[in-house]
């Protein structure tokens, strides 16, 4: 709701299997791309449809800077402990073009860690980003289990 141009090119950072980018397709956006750290995760979302195209991202590679021509950037799930570092958050906020959005989840783990809660806040108060939404609720997983997680979607300044 808070993407107005459904049309424009949408990455899926951390597709996993395409849980996500099935989602996006949902919502209604057309142009989905995605990019994961396993091949057979990408297999497997391939296997969604609803990617355009899809890329393997080496662990410790440098962020691409093909990223910044995306005008809306997904990570669920992978701003978070047992996934990504925190400093992927201010990785992908250098990558990324003027007035795009990320919209990011992360889990009740990631929510104990002044490492992972520190991320938002401290780039709003640099001007980096604006805080478009927050919200707090269940983290979807295939598992079905109760855990919940918070959805930050921030807008670069």
């Amino acid at each position: 709701k808070l993407v107005k141009d459904k049309d424009a090119p949408v990455m899926d950072y951390g597709c996993g299997t395409g849980l996500s980018g099935v989602a996006l397709d949902e919502a209604g956006f057309s142009h989905i791309d995605g990019a994961d750290l396993s091949q057979k995760m990408l297999d497997i979302a391939r296997g969604t449809k609803v990617y355009e195209k899809l890329d393997l991202i080496e662990p410790d590679a440098e962020l691409d800077r093909d990223l910044g021509q995306y005008g809306l950037i997904v990570a669920v799930g992978v701003i978070s402990k047992g996934a990504a570092p925190p400093s992927l958050y201010n990785d992908m906020l250098n990558v990324m073009a003027p007035g795009a959005i990320l919209a990011f989840s992360m889990n009740d783990l990631s929510l104990a860690e002044d490492e992972y809660t520190a991320l938002v806040p401290a780039s709003v108060d640099d001007g980096k980003v604006k805080l478009l939404h927050e919200e707090y609720g269940p983290h979807l997983t295939k598992y079905g289990d109760n855990s919940k997680s918070k959805v930050f979607v921030v807008q670069k300044r």
